[in-house]
């Protein structure tokens, strides 16, 4: 178990005296429980059980922005103050004004627009910094998406939300814009995830340093531990994004979480670079 508390605090960006040392092994397990885990055993590593439960319980087949269900929403109550300890439910402001660099991961329309408006919201706090990335890739857009953006892919969507929101004009006008456009797999049948994004975003060779990086709830965790890991010791970062929508289905935060638990088991036995 003291493996994995290590992992688990590590990949939410907190401390092993911060809190107790097993309160977030904890409130996991009794996310789980209440969703219909059972009993965890002694003959298999703690990650490989809660990993492969969830990915066979939570995850949601298709697109995660397909049709919604009220599947678990009765258990709500008792899930959401569990899922806020572990920071997939509210709202995270930048800790300090001066970065590097800032990078916005990529998603839907509305939802990347929801990071963009975000990440003006940080400039006009005071949050800085020179040069902006935006994490995308050739995903086909949806034909929802097509309906309110005239191009074809979540790259081209992105590029067009920058140039044609209403955004603070002196962070358009101070901050130079990359935008990272990671190809599509396996015979153009699979989109690319945040991994790939990161990945194709550090073969740029941007310049080490501290970043702010926005994502959203409930995907903040997991989208800060993929960068956390993949990136090199001499990058850091802050993920930071606005907190979930009180009406959003609690299917959508235990996917998330089940993507979660996927990311930690895949990636770990990873060793950062210096």
């Amino acid at each position: 178990m003291k493996k994995f508390t290590l992992l688990l605090l590590s990949a939410l960006s907190l401390h092993a005296d911060e809190p107790s040392d097993s309160f977030l092994t904890k409130h996991l397990l009794q996310i789980l429980e209440i969703t219909g885990m059972e009993p965890l055993h002694n003959q298999e590593p703690m990650l490989d059980q809660m990993n492969i439960w969830a990915q066979k319980n939570l995850l949601r087949q298709g697109e995660r922005w397909d049709e919604q269900t009220d599947r678990y929403e009765k258990l709500s109550s008792q899930l959401r103050p569990l899922l806020a300890e572990l920071r997939f439910i509210n709202q995270i402001v930048a800790p300090i004004n001066h970065y590097q660099g800032a990078l916005i991961h990529g998603s839907t329309v509305n939802t990347t627009k929801v990071r963009i408006q975000y990440l003006d919201t940080e400039w006009k706090r005071g949050v800085r910094f020179s040069s902006l990335y935006f994490l995308t890739g050739s995903r086909p857009l949806t034909a929802a998406e097509r309906s309110f953006i005239p191009v074809e892919t979540e790259a081209e969507m992105t590029q067009f939300l920058w140039n044609e929101m209403d955004i603070s004009p002196d962070m358009k006008s101070q901050v130079e814009v990359f935008f990272i456009n990671a190809p599509m797999k396996q015979n153009l049948s699979l989109r690319p995830t945040t991994e790939d994004t990161v990945n194709e975003w550090l073969k740029t060779s941007p310049p080490l340093g501290h970043y702010l990086a926005i994502s959203n709830a409930p995907h903040i965790p997991r989208q800060d531990f993929i960068l956390q890991t993949l990136a090199p010791k001499k990058y850091s970062f802050d993920t930071i994004g606005p907190g979930a929508s009180e009406n959003e289905k609690m299917v959508i935060f235990l996917d998330e979480l089940a993507r979660f638990l996927y990311s930690l088991k895949h990636l770990e036995g990873y060793e950062r670079k210096p």
